[in-house]
Order: C-alpha cells, then sequence, then structure tokens
C-alpha cells in the first residue's frame, strides 16, 4: 500500500493522506506465517465487502511477510478511541457486528483503544460513511462464535450485567 492509497482528506489549505506502518517481529516462522495466511484471509474479505464488517470500518491495509517479519501498512482512522465514558453505546454494534456472526474467523481483541469513532470529523474525498472503525488487524483468526463471545464479556463484563 502506498499513502497516495489512503483516503485524501481536503482542507482549507492543503489536502493530506495518512498511513501506519507497523513492523511485527515473531520468535516463531511457523507463527508469521499463520499470521499471514489470516491477513491474507482479511484482506480478501474486506476488499470485497468496502472495508465493513457490518457497521464497523476496517482500514484498508496491505502487508509483506520476509521471514518472521511482518509489516502492515494500513490506512490511519481519523477519529478519537473508543474509552470506558464511550462504550456503553457502542456495545450492541459491536456485538452485533463483529462477536454474534456465525463465522470461524473474527476478532478476538475487543479493548477499548481498538475502536475509533469518527465523531463530527469530515469523511474524505470517496470515503464511505462510518460512524466506528475497528484497527486492531493481527486480533483477526480463525474462531468460534463461543470464543469471540467470551473476549466480548472481558472486555465489557461491566456492561453484560
Amino acid at each position: 500500500m502506498k499513502v497516495s492509497d489512503a483516503t485524501c482528506h481536503v482542507k482549507p489549505y492543503a489536502t493530506h493522506q495518512m498511513m501506519i506502518t507497523k513492523l511485527q517481529t515473531y520468535n516463531l516462522l511457523e507463527k508469521a506465517k499463520e499470521f499471514a495466511r489470516w491477513l491474507e484471509v482479511l484482506k480478501i474479505k474486506m476488499k470485497s465487502d468496502n472495508w465493513f464488517i457490518g457497521s464497523v470500518r476496517i482500514p484498508k491495509f496491505d502487508y509483506k511477510i520476509q521471514e518472521n517479519k511482518i509489516t502492515i501498512e494500513a490506512e490511519y482512522m481519523f477519529g478519537k478511541q473508543l474509552d470506558t465514558n464511550s462504550a456503553s453505546g457502542w456495545r450492541d454494534i459491536i456485538y452485533n457486528d463483529m462477536v454474534d456472526v456465525d463465522k470461524n474467523y473474527g476478532f478476538r481483541d475487543y479493548t477499548f483503544d481498538n475502536f475509533i469513532i469518527r465523531e463530527t470529523r469530515p469523511l474524505g474525498i470517496n470515503e464511505p460513511n462510518w460512524t466506528i472503525a475497528y484497527v486492531d488487524l493481527e486480533a483477526f483468526c480463525q474462531c468460534t462464535k463461543v470464543d469471540r463471545i467470551d473476549c466480548f464479556k472481558r472486555h465489557y463484563e461491566r456492561w453484560m450485567l
């Protein structure tokens, strides 16, 4: 992915595009290969779904693997991280769109800082309308609905009562 592939945001004085580069170095080559396989599944799925899981936006990304190192280049999602004050308002959307789905793969980390809320920030040029995004791409893996529900409850147990 090149930075020019990221969403273009217009300001009165300039346009800008941003992306994040993340390097992950695995202790075991097999773990790196396994993670790369899941990134490929996610990338194919997201391209076909216009970079959404339900109403949750996933950043456009690409990756490279070299031995036990994976470099992820992902579109920067402008907004504010979810926090304890705002999380309860998003619980049902996150649960319905990401957790309680009949898939044998998904995300397993529902910590607040993995979610970005767009708030009143304007959309970029040709950017699809979104209000919440999920940015922890390495949390995508093979997992059951029961696994995801257990992970979700650990992060949101105070709202699950």
